[in-house]
This record gives C-alpha cells, sequence and structure tokens, in this order.
C-alpha cells in the first residue's frame, strides 16, 4: 500500500475511529501499514517540508501546516495505541527540529498546533539509544495489536511481521464486494470495477458479483454517452468518434458480465434490465425491448412470489424503470418512422395563398408532368382549401404532436 493510499484513507475515515483498537483482520493490516511509514522515512520527509528548512515546499501555500497535521495525527495516534503506560520516547533530533519548527513558523494555527505538539513530547525523556528522526515504540504495547513486532535497528520506528491472513474465499470475496459496492456509491466506477474483479476472483459462483460489474460498466458508458450528446449539441466533432469507440466497449463489456450473471441465476432481473440499457446504448431496439420484456418476465414472477415488502417496494420501482425505458424506445422508433416517411413540418409548405374579396383563393391552373409522366396541377381556382392553406399547417402541427399519430 502506497503512502498516499494510507494518507487518503485516513482522511476519508472519522478522525476517533482511528483511536481505538483494531477490531478486524482489514484493520489491523491497516495499522500495521501505518506503523510501517516510518520505514520509508515518513517522520524525516514530514519535518523537511518545515518552515526552518529553504526549499520549494516554502512556496506552496499551507505547505508545512498540511505536513505538521499528519505528523501530528501520527505521533499522537502511536502514542494511544502503541506506547506504554502513554509515554512515547522521541529521540534528540527529532525534538529539535520540533523545537526549530516552533521558532520559525509564522502561521497562527500553525504556530498553536506545532506549541502543543512539541510541550506534549517534551514532557518525556529523549530516547538516548536512538539517533536519527525516530521514535521508541514498547514491544509489550504493540503485541496483540499488530501480530508481532521487534524493534528495528535502521527503521525510524520498527520492524513489523505480516499479518497472517485466516479468511475464507468467500469472506475475502464478500469484503472486495463491499468495497466495490462503496466506491459505486461514491461514483468511482473505476475502482469499482477493481474491487467487483477482485472478488470475482474468490468467487466466481456468485451471480451478484457479475451484475455489479456489468452496472458499473454501464455506468462508464453512459457517461460516454452523455458526452456525445453534450458535443452534439454544441456541433462539435472533434473526440465524438473517440468517445463512441469507448461508449460501445464499456457497454459491450456490461453485456458480457450480465450474460455471466444470468448463467448462474436465470432469474436475476437486474442483469436482464442492465442487458436491455446496455443494447440501447448500442442502438439495438429491437433486442432491447425483447431483452426488457424477458426482464418483465422474470419480475412478474418474483412479485408473485410475495417478497417481503422492502423487496416489493424495491421490485416495483425496479417496474417503473423498465416500463419507462420501454416506452422511450418505442417513441424513438415511432419518431424514426415518421422521418422516414417524410412526415415533418419542414416537409409542408406554409406560403401565404392570396385572398380575392370572396375569400377564395386565386391561381392560375399550371399543369406540367413530372418525372414519372404524372400530371401535376400547381394551382386551380376552388373554394377547398389549398395545401399551402395555414389551416393545414397547423392541423398537421398537431396531428404529429400527438403520440399515438403514425405514418400512413
Amino acid at each position: 500500500m502506497k503512502v498516499i493510499d494510507i494518507v487518503l484513507k485516513i482522511t476519508s475515515t472519522p478522525f476517533m475511529d482511528w483511536f481505538d483498537p483494531p477490531k478486524d483482520h482489514a484493520q489491523k493490516v491497516l495499522h500495521s501499514r501505518l506503523l510501517e511509514l516510518s520505514q520509508w522515512d515518513f517522520l524525516k520527509n514530514l519535518l523537511a517540508n518545515g518552515p526552518h528548512v529553504e526549499g520549494d515546499h516554502n512556496k506552496i501555500p499551507n505547505a508545512s501546516f498540511f505536513c505538521l497535521q499528519i505528523l501530528a495525527f501520527w505521533l499522537s495516534w502511536t502514542r494511544k495505541l502503541y506506547s506504554k503506560d502513554g509515554i512515547l520516547n522521541l529521540s534528540k533530533e527529532l525534538l529539535n527540529t520540533l523545537l526549530k519548527w516552533k521558532q520559525s513558523v509564522v502561521n497562527p494555527e500553525e504556530k498553536e498546533l506545532i506549541v502543543k505538539l512539541y510541550d506534549d513530547f517534551i514532557r518525556f525523556p529523549p530516547a538516548e539509544d536512538m539517533e536519527g528522526h525516530r521514535v521508541k515504540v514498547h514491544n509489550d504495547a504493540l503485541r496483540g495489536g499488530t501480530g508481532g513486532v521487534v524493534e528495528g535497528k535502521g527503521a525510524d520506528i520498527i520492524e513489523i511481521e505480516e499479518v497472517q491472513d485466516t479468511r475464507t474465499p468467500a469472506e475475502k470475496a464478500e469484503e472486495a464486494r463491499s468495497t466495490g459496492n462503496q466506491f459505486f456509491k461514491e461514483k468511482e466506477y473505476k475502482k469499482a470495477i477493481e474491487a467487483y474483479k477482485e472478488a470475482i476472483r474468490y468467487d466466481n459462483t456468485r451471480a451478484a458479483f457479475f451484475a455489479n460489474l456489468a452496472a458499473s460498466w454501464l455506468q462508464l458508458s453512459k457517461r460516454f454517452q452523455t458526452d456525445i450528446k453534450k458535443l452534439q449539441r454544441l456541433r462539435v466533432n472533434d473526440g465524438i468518434e473517440k468517445k463512441k469507440a469507448e461508449m460501445v466497449k464499456h457497454a459491450e463489456k456490461c453485456i458480457d458480465c450480465c450474460k455471466d450473471a444470468i448463467k448462474r441465476d436465470p432469474t436475476y432481473v437486474k442483469a436482464f434490465h442492465r442487458f436491455g440499457q446496455a443494447l440501447d446504448i448500442l442502438e439495438k431496439p429491437i433486442e432491447a425491448l425483447s431483452k426488457l420484456k424477458e426482464a418483465e418476465k422474470v419480475l412478474k414472477a418474483e412479485i408473485r412470489s410475495k417478497p417481503p415488502k422492502d423487496a416489493l417496494k424495491k421490485l416495483k420501482r425496479l417496474e417503473k424503470s423498465i416500463d419507462s425505458l420501454k416506452a422511450d424506445i418505442k417513441e424513438r422508433q415511432e419518431a424514426a418512422a415518421r422521418a422516414s416517411n417524410g412526415w415533418g413540418i419542414n416537409n409542408i409548405n406554409v406560403n401565404k395563398p392570396s385572398q380575392s374579396k370572396k375569400g377564395k383563393t386565386k391561381s392560375k391552373v399550371k399543369v406540367k408532368k413530372d418525372a414519372s409522366g404524372l400530371e401535376n396541377a400547381e394551382g386551380a381556382n376552388t373554394d377547398e382549401p389549398s395545401v399551402d392553406d395555414p389551416r393545414i399547417s397547423r392541423i398537421a402541427s398537431k396531428l404529429l404532436k400527438r403520440k399515438e399519430f403514425k405514418a400512413v
């Protein structure tokens, strides 16, 4: 686990939760990795960003304050959980560096924190037997928290033995799935994909794992679809083809995962629904409608089985979503059919006719032959409304807006 990953994990977890002893294997591993940070010159590098040290870091706003906050957290956390009787001995060099930081700082908030930190640890005798920026941790306090440790000679703090993983494959898979679900909620779909893949590596029999993976691929595909629509509205062609290729690729991966889920559970309605959505993105309306009908069939069977109220509510919401998508696809099909048959407002001539005193349209009859040899009258004296009459245009417009209107 990289340093940045650990820091991100710390900042995304409630602060006080870190000061409780680790309860499960995952927390023990994370705690051991946090202790190992000192082996990577963690303390030395943080202290190198103080205001007492010249360098480019001083040009970055609050850089030293941020490093001081990480250092203060780490020292307080180590003292709370991994020191004997709450006593944490720092090396003389580390204490001297904290003193220099205290004397050089200008920022009031940073000044307040470094004063508290230095005053807190100067109370304890310095570790006379250590050189460099190091911290002395008592092994008795560490045992049981991280498995087993031995004091390191060249490291800033300790050398930690590997924690033995006693979880079953099913437990590992479930933990990976939970991680994927959290990433999915945060819309971190690429990270969710990796987590679901890990779950499948431990257990490839669960349809839910494949369905969740399909959901992540689907969301990525929808993102590209949204980007394409924005570019089209702006009439920007650059990048559209590349985005279309990505959209198609992710939709196809979604379909593959849906197939895997359905193989393992032929009644998994969400897999059918996502299958239909992906087909719709690929502009395959007939196949999409067919798959959505399968989803409806499975869904109705589940509803007839009289599931618990909470499950029934979810099924009802899913039913509405399926119905909505079906209606949307059919409406787009009808619009395409009307357009292909020439039914459109742009095809109707709305020029104003000349009016006589009696309100009749007057024009000379002109007869000419079209390419097929048929005669067409371009105008005639008649009491009937002309095709050019605005009334005809208004009626045609109203008809085109009616959903049930279809081309003949």
